[in-house]
């Protein structure tokens, strides 16, 4: 298949499934009018001629406005990223180092689909009060992306098949469905508010105390005026549950379309249907299968792997299993497979666990070989680097060690810089050894380790969060010359660190066809071009059109990025080579348009 033409037409598609959406609010707001409308015509005291057109206008801007508030403030919320609808399902984030062995593989497994597709490596969620097999991708963009597995998932499926799940997960990340899938979160969520009002009113009125006198016109009045607060609650309750009806029914669609598409995509990345088609019918086989318990599983059914077993018919988020095995496996032979394992009992030793999980789990040492079995980009790399983008004073060392390397030594500047992270004899050595070992090192590992040290440098506080990409601009402009990988570097820290810090919203696809940034597309070709000089440095021009030129190439659509990036890419391959200024470049524009693109 046509990998990026299916996420054209499935853009397209969603499209049009988002203007049902859209429409479906647009229909609670008139309905709300009409309601106003009638009780305004009912009213003897408020009686007029003719349409009441301003009531009408005006109960619907409320509705919209009493949907919108919702929204925005679920918005802003989820703006800060995936890790926000992580914890809110129970996930607990993996440290770098974990000591369970199935959470080791997953890391391995997470980090071998991260450098595979060309990402940095985003922050992982175990789900341990979860025993069924389902995982999610949640947040606004790459940048502030995190995958969430319950515990069953990795206990239950084999290597290849958590790679499948993976996989899966990683398409939703690369072809921007995590932004809607956020976006539809929010919507509901504005749609549900009314109904939400309507309850309060028509409870608080049913079970308050009403006093009532002795039938004078008061109380008459005040007895008509408690009916009519009712019929206003129950008729809200009603509009917002057709509204919430039609917003769920239109989320499940949109999903299901989209869930076709990740599945292609993981088959893509892994090269092997069984992978995803083995995972898909273990769920099958599973007594639990992928059914999801945490409170808020709902409002994020849409986002899982499998479906969490909380809709059914036309409220289905994901395909059926065995139609999603058939695509991708036309020879299956129908058959679900046993995933249930003995016993489910207590174990200890997982920090903040306090339920039931597996009891099967095996000790690392009893598969050294796979909690060690590290991505192909990471062979030949030495263990002490690899170790460093775990720890948060470390990671941070190295990419200074980087930015060292490619300047040729450490200056003063440098030296008095390096004592704020880490003390000076300590941090100076450091840097020193590690930069003699980045002089060697092809810039694909170099970008390997950066990738890699992103969720840890993506934990760092704010102060220091900021104090690190402050210090990486000094660094850079130590010499007043800026290279290739320092550009790279720069761009990567800002756009993964600066924009998961600050919420910066999503870019919009404004571009669609090569000839609307066609100057553009020219001056990346050029660039790349100059490359071919061992002494290329970027003057401070140069910068500033780079700059403006990946601004405005990242509102390209996905098919039109992958289009650049292949123009460039066939440029930089064409002498059958990938040099270290050619591979900097390729990172640089690949991740600044936000389209992956494996180096490797």
């Amino acid at each position: 298949m046509d990998f990026y033409q299916a996420q054209e037409d499935a853009r397209k598609k969603t499209k049009w499934l988002g203007f049902g959406f859209l429409l479906s609010v647009i229909a609670v707001m008139v309905l709300i009018g009409l309601l106003f409308v009638v009780i305004v015509q009912n009213n003897r005291q408020l009686m007029q001629e003719g349409f009441p057109l301003e009531v009408f206008i005006g109960s619907s801007l409320v509705a919209g406005c009493t949907i919108m508030v919702p929204f925005l403030y679920k918005s802003i919320q989820l703006s800060r990223g995936g890790d926000v609808v992580a914890k809110d399902l129970g996930g607990r984030l993996l440290d770098g180092t974990p000591s369970d062995f199935h959470e080791q593989r997953l890391l391995n497994v997470v980090q071998e689909m991260a450098l595979a597709s060309g990402v940095p490596v985003p922050m992982v969620y175990v789900m341990d009060h979860e025993n069924s097999i389902n995982a999610f991708a949640a947040g606004t963009e790459p940048t502030n992306a995190v995958i969430g597995v319950t515990r069953g998932c990795i206990e239950r499926l084999n290597r290849e098949e958590l790679q499948g799940v993976i996989a899966h997960e990683f398409s939703h990340i690369l072809n921007g469905d995590m932004k809607m899938n956020m976006r539809m979160i929010g919507w509901v969520f504005g749609l549900m508010a009314i109904a939400m009002i309507g309850h309060m009113l028509f409870r608080s009125l049913t079970y308050g105390r009403v006093r009532v006198g002795g039938g004078g016109r008061n109380d008459r009045d005040g007895g008509n005026l408690v009916m009519v607060i009712l019929a206003i609650g129950a008729a809200l309750m009603v509009i917002g549950g057709l509204g919430v009806f039609f917003g769920r029914l239109l989320q499940a669609a949109i999903s299901r379309q989209r869930e076709y598409l990740a599945d292609a995509s993981a088959v893509q990345f892994t090269r092997n249907p069984e992978t995803i088609a083995g995972a898909l019918a273990k769920i099958g086989g599973f007594r639990e299968g992928s059914r999801i318990t945490a409170p808020k599983a709902a409002e994020a059914s849409h986002m899982f792997f499998a479906d969490g077993g909380l809709f059914s018919f036309g409220f289905a988020t994901h395909p059926p299993l065995d139609v999603r095995i058939k695509r991708i496996k036309a020879d299956w032979n129908g058959k679900f497979e046993n995933a249930s394992l003995p016993s489910i009992e207590h174990r200890e030793g997982i920090s903040g666990l306090s339920s039931p999980v597996s009891s099967l789990s095996a000790p690392v040492e009893a598969h050294e070989e796979d909690t060690l079995n590290l991505p192909p980009q990471l062979h030949g790399l030495p263990p002490e680097l690899i170790h460093a983008t775990r720890d948060s004073d470390d990671a941070q060392l190295l990419i200074f060690s980087m930015l060292v390397a490619s300047e040729g030594g450490l200056n003063g500047l440098e030296a008095a810089r390096l004592i704020e992270i880490a003390p000076a004899e300590a941090g100076q050595g450091l840097v020193k050894d590690w930069s003699k070992q980045m002089e060697s090192l092809h810039s694909l590992y170099k970008i390997s380790l950066i990738d890699l040290a992103m969720p840890t440098l993506r934990k760092l506080s704010a102060p220091r969060k900021e104090r690190f990409i402050t210090i990486t601009r000094e660094l850079i402009s130590a010499d007043s010359e800026v290279s290739l990988f320092e550009y790279m570097l720069q761009r990567v820290n800002e756009r993964h660190l600066l924009r998961h810090a600050e919420g910066m919203p999503y870019s919009k696809v404004k571009y669609s066809r090569v000839k609307h940034i066609h100057e553009e597309v020219q001056l990346l070709i050029d660039t790349m071009k100059r490359c071919e000089r061992t002494d290329y440095k970027l003057s401070s021009q140069e910068v500033a059109e780079l700059d403006k030129c990946l601004n405005i190439c990242q509102h390209a659509s996905p098919k039109l990025k992958h289009d650049i990036i292949e123009k460039v890419k066939s440029l930089a391959v064409s002498d059958s080579s990938l040099t270290n200024r050619e591979a900097e470049l390729l990172r640089t524009i690949s991740d600044a348009i936000g389209h992956a693109m494996p180096l490797a």
